[in-house]
């Protein structure tokens, strides 16, 4: 009976929950087509995501995060739209994501990328990717090492923050050499690299080319990548993909 008491009761907190989620949800995006306007849109978005950081989640953080994310994927693939507002609320819905899902490390490279490189927020980038950080430990999950590598590249690259990017490489290879995740070997040398490389040179291309390349490995689209390529080549690098493989060729400038 107990049994049947408790089961009924986690189907209608269910229940609660995901009508809750759908009445401030169910974000009408079609009122925000191009010809709407779009003074209002801003604004109007800021508030839905105050509305929805007050539902109570009723020990459903997990899934009121992914419904979230759904939401940001619909913000995001908007392209007519955000060619006209932007994408600057990005982080916003990323404070609510991590705040609700820490632990799934996809999330961290939708944060870093639409803040840093489509919002150019890599500010508030850096502060979701700390928020984050507070919660993993090494280990837990296996992958949370590459946290640390999504934030050294934003230090690195777009605030010229070598002193606390060399750090965040630091704290990448010690929590992948603690981890049984099957790329975290890789992951410790190539983060010490980085790390000894800026010891000796904050300014030398390559470290840049080589933090460029971390980034491409989680371009978000193509329009990612191909700023990722334009990027290192402007830094005196050669860089092309065989479509086939999509084998990565990279030919390093002279220093």
């Amino acid at each position: 009976m107990k049994k049947a008491l408790s089961a009924l009761t986690m189907l209608a907190g269910i229940s609660l929950i995901l009508g809750l989620q759908k009445s401030y949800m169910d974000f009408n995006f079609k009122q925000f087509s191009v010809g709407s306007n779009l003074e209002n849109t801003t604004s109007v978005r800021t508030e839905q995501l105050y509305l929805l950081s007050t539902l109570p989640k009723l020990g459903f953080e997990n899934l009121f995060a992914d419904g979230i994310f759904l939401k940001f994927l619909q913000y995001f693939g908007n392209d007519p739209l955000r060619e006209q507002t932007g994408y600057g609320l990005s982080p916003d819905f990323f404070s609510l994501i991590l705040a609700n899902d820490p632990y799934y490390i996809p999330f961290y490279i939708f944060a870093s990328s639409s803040s840093t490189m489509y919002a150019g927020q890599p500010t508030r980038s850096v502060a979701l990717l700390n928020q984050g950080l507070k919660q993993l430990q090494p280990n837990k999950p296996a992958d949370s090492f590459l946290v640390w590598r999504y934030k050294a590249a934003d230090e690195l690259l777009f605030l010229g923050d070598s002193d606390n990017a060399k750090a965040s490489y630091q704290m990448a290879a010690d929590w992948a050499d603690v981890s049984n995740h099957p790329d975290s070997e890789l992951v410790a040398q190539l983060s010490r690299r980085m790390v000894q490389s800026l010891q000796v040179n904050p300014d030398n291309k390559i470290v840049r080319i080589n933090a460029w390349l971390g980034l491409l490995n989680s371009a978000l689209d193509d329009t990612s990548r191909q700023r990722i390529i334009e990027e290192i080549r402007a830094l005196g690098g050669d860089i092309s993909i065989d479509n086939s493989t999509g084998k990565i060729n990279v030919t390093l400038p002279v220093e």
